[in-house]
């Protein structure tokens, strides 16, 4: 059954105070996810690099380690951080408040939404972005799981600050931060509820999912997007393609493997995919064949541990990583065995690496222990790979 809308009108404002027990549950939420939540979902959540890899061979190796990283923030939450579009702008958001897009060339850095919120995507255009109010999550008759909850957006030009979609709590928590295709303005979002709200100005096209799986991988094209469903017969996970072109469909695909996860396609349309092992994890890369309804697939990383981030240059043959038992990201060309580091060895390296759309910037994430000493924080840095 899908969950009904609410009656809510579209405001341009927003002042939802959290309490301390609210923001103490939340935390606990954050740091306490399931397998599928936080060791597929939180070590691969990162954009596609889409333009060249010129200039950077000859940066690394010693080079590296010059003092090129920037701190940008500290006390990160961990949700992933991504890049705004197709601009030098960095998403993130902090613990103690909220979200903020940081311009990387100007240094300007703009408080978006307060804490209790969670980024989810800009527009390809850079101009918005989405994000979702964790603290209005709700159970209402008919809701699914996890329930429903308020999407807002932000205008980056105008600072003006929207309610004006609800959605599917589980649907958009998964949706790996890509739930606008690729180059167009439409809102991609999981199945049609009973009941909509209005949308206020301007507005935007609503496409309702007709998966039943999770996770939002897109071809580079926006021809389709992927995602992933438990099958209790099989006993497995199951490739689940929605395709638009020529007409929308429902393709379903086998992988030999029983537990997977998409996060991340690249240039070549080519889905990269986290599949659990006994001991450890592995990527890897499959060309799809939507009309056969086929994979070919090769190993692009192994690791005996875990592999914390993850991203590809564009040039599709290139990939930067982390790994449980790295002090530093690496770097290395697919199909050879030795990987070079790209940043200092004095971190803990984080979950996350996430490379810029023209590949001039890195943002990575470390942990740091807390001032107590009793656990550890998130503190995000960003590297220049260019100039």
């Amino acid at each position: 059954m899908q969950p009904p809308f609410l009656d809510i009108i579209g405001i341009d404002s927003k002042g939802t105070q959290s309490t301390g027990e609210l923001r103490e549950s939340m935390k606990v939420s954050y740091a306490n996810k399931s397998f599928f939540g936080i060791f597929l979902s939180c070590m691969f959540f990162s954009l596609v690099a889409l333009n060249g890899c010129a200039g950077l061979k000859q940066r690394w190796g010693e080079e590296r380690t010059r003092g090129k990283e920037i701190l940008l923030a500290k006390d990160v939450t961990n949700v992933h951080p991504f890049w705004c579009g197709r601009q030098a702008a960095l998403v993130y958001s902090t613990e103690s408040d909220g979200i903020f897009r940081h311009d990387i060339e100007t240094g300007s850095a703009v408080n978006v939404a307060e804490w209790g919120t969670v980024p989810l995507s800009c527009t390809p255009d850079g101009e918005w972005l989405v994000y979702m109010d964790k603290q209005t999550v709700r159970h209402d008759k008919g809701t699914v799981e996890r329930g429903i909850v308020n999407l807002w957006r932000y205008e980056f030009k105008t600072g003006r600050r929207q309610r004006f979609v609800i959605a599917n709590d589980t649907y958009v928590s998964s949706a790996d931060k890509a739930i606008f295709p690729p180059h167009e303005l439409k809102l991609y979002l999981g199945g049609r509820p009973n009941e909509r709200i209005k949308m206020p100005g301007p507005e935007w096209e609503v496409v309702w999912s007709q998966r039943k799986g999770l996770a939002t991988v897109w071809f580079s094209d926006g021809s389709a997007v992927f995602g992933a469903y438990w099958d209790p017969e099989l006993r497995k996970y199951i490739l689940e393609a929605e395709v638009f072109d020529p007409e929308i469909r429902i393709v379903d695909i086998y992988p030999p493997f029983k537990s997977f996860w998409p996060f991340l396609t690249d240039k070549q349309n080519r889905v990269y995919m986290t599949v659990a092992e006994d001991v450890g994890a592995r990527i890897e890369r499959c060309a799809i064949d939507l009309k056969e309804k086929k994979l070919s697939c090769g190993v692009v990383l192994k690791n005996k541990h875990h592999i914390r981030g993850f991203d590809v240059f564009s040039d599709g043959e290139t990939i930067v990583f982390t790994r449980d038992d790295d002090r530093c990201a690496k770097v290395m060309r697919v199909g050879e065995k030795k990987a070079e580091c790209i940043t200092t060895s004095r971190y803990l390296m984080g979950n996350y690496v996430v490379l810029s759309p023209d590949d001039k910037w890195m943002a990575f994430t470390v942990f740091r222990k807390a001032a107590n000493g009793n656990y550890y924080v998130n503190d995000l840095y960003i590297l220049n790979l260019k100039d």
